[in-house]
Parts: structure tokens; C-alpha cells; sequence
């Protein structure tokens, strides 16, 4: 999937354009104690991903989300961060935050659809901030 993003996608994500990252990179993602992974398919393709990432304070995460530039811009980001704030609520999460970029301003806007509260942080970043009590 990543492949398939373009250098801007990934820097909107990762903040980084590199296009592979290191088994152990990956490894880190995907270990259970550190967060949870949702994506959204098209038959044999993941198109859209998102990270859950537990913060060291308890029940508090950060959630970021990547979507296949083909995909951009018809509801599966809106869809994929519904299923993942609800994902958060089902593991008793009770705040999540996304640290957005201020140019990425289609995730801005998702992040305010969906409720989040937001504070602009400076240095070109936005913290959003979902309370799920």
C-alpha cells in the first residue's frame, strides 16, 4: 500500500516520504502491547490503514490514518476513522489524539466532523483530542 502513496500522503502520515520502513519499524506498529492496526480493503488490496497507538498514560491513545491516494476523497478515511474511534470505545480507551499537520487540511476537517476538539500547537502541528466518556 504504501507503494501506491505518494511521497506527499506519506509525509501527511509518517512525516517522512521514505516509501519502505525497517521490519523493525513495522514490528513496532504491529505489536499488541503498543497499539492495534484497522484497514480498509478492495478485494485483495489494502487501500486505507489506521494506527492505534497506546499512550503511557492509561487509556490513552493516538490514532493516525493512511489512505491510498487512489481512495482519497470518497468516504473510506471517514469511514475507517469511525470504525477506529469505535474500535478505541470497544478497548475502553477513553481519550484519543491525532497530531495533524496544519497543511493536511482534509484530515483537519475529518477530525472536526467526527468531534474532536482542537489546539493548534505551533511549529506547523495540530493537536485533535477525542473524549470518549
Amino acid at each position: 500500500m504504501h507503494g501506491r502513496c505518494s511521497a506527499e500522503s506519506r509525509v501527511r502520515r509518517y512525516w517522512t516520504s521514505v516509501p519502505e520502513f525497517s521490519r523493525t519499524h513495522w514490528r513496532t506498529l504491529a505489536e499488541p502491547e503498543r497499539g492495534t492496526m484497522v484497514v480498509a480493503h478492495n478485494d485483495d488490496h489494502i487501500v486505507a490503514m489506521a494506527n492505534i497507538l497506546y499512550l503511557d498514560k492509561a487509556g490513552q491513545a493516538e490514532i493516525a490514518f493512511l489512505v491510498e491516494d487512489a481512495w482519497q476523497s470518497r468516504g473510506v478515511g471517514t469511514g475507517l476513522a469511525r470504525q477506529t474511534l469505535e474500535r478505541c470505545r470497544a478497548e475502553g480507551l477513553h481519550t484519543v489524539f491525532a497530531w495533524v499537520c496544519v497543511t493536511n487540511t482534509r484530515m483537519q476537517r475529518l477530525m472536526r466532523s467526527l468531534g474532536a476538539h482542537h489546539r493548534a500547537l505551533g511549529d506547523g502541528e495540530s493537536q485533535f483530542t477525542y473524549d470518549l466518556t
